[in-house]
């Protein structure tokens, strides 16, 4: 997930945030506990990996009963007060399909980092996401390297954690029967430093095209 930099965070009330979103429907904002943050558009290998990793998930789950989400759909907590943008998500809740602001009762939860997303995907969201307890998977996956952290449910609190770095491997989720091959998450992503703009403008007015 990207996020706009900001300054000391404001609070405001769950009334104000909704009020923000009504507001400015063409925008995101997640809410934690009183802090809004505003969601950056994000950069293509990010855009690039949470298609290749939603487009897998929904090809298998297409004729079932789950909903597969990508970045669009609010996972609301309430218990906690926060209200979050997943980059995917994947819900089997009947109660979840009839909604119309949100998902409850995610099984499977993505987030995609990037350098300003870490410490909330990695300290803030995975503490509200482990909490859930529907959740069987929580999926890290680095933008700027070939690693995916996987915490997979064990028991009630229990967990067990697998970091995946090669594209030779494969992650597997019995519930679905489903393989994610790291070499189709990273499908078409190029590692490194991003092209600088004096490059994209020749790519883009280069006389072989």
């Amino acid at each position: 997930m990207e996020y706009s930099q900001n300054t000391e965070p404001e609070i405001y009330s769950y009334e104000q945030y909704l009020a923000l979103e009504k507001k400015n429907e063409e925008l995101r904002y997640e809410f934690y506990d009183g802090e809004i943050v505003a969601m950056a558009g994000a950069h293509i290998r990010h855009a690039r990996i949470v298609t290749n990793t939603s487009n897998r998930i929904f090809d298998k789950l297409r004729e079932g009963n789950c909903d597969v989400f990508a970045e669009a759909v609010k996972l609301e907590i309430p218990q906690t007060n926060h209200y979050l943008y997943p980059d995917v998500l994947v819900t089997c809740n009947p109660l979840d399909m009839q909604s119309r602001s949100g998902i409850r009762n995610p099984m499977l939860v993505v987030e995609v980092l990037s350098p300003s997303s870490i410490r909330r995907d990695k300290v803030k969201k995975l503490a509200q996401y482990l909490r859930l307890p529907s959740l069987k998977y929580y999926l890290i996956i680095s933008q700027e390297e070939c690693r995916v952290e996987v915490y997979k449910r064990q028991g009630e609190k229990s967990w067990i954690y697998t970091i995946y770095d090669e594209m030779s491997e494969d992650i597997y989720l019995p519930e679905w029967e489903i393989t994610l091959q790291l070499k189709d998450i990273y499908r078409k992503v190029v590692f490194g430093v991003e092209k600088i703009e004096e490059e994209e403008g020749e790519y883009l007015f280069s006389s072989d095209y």
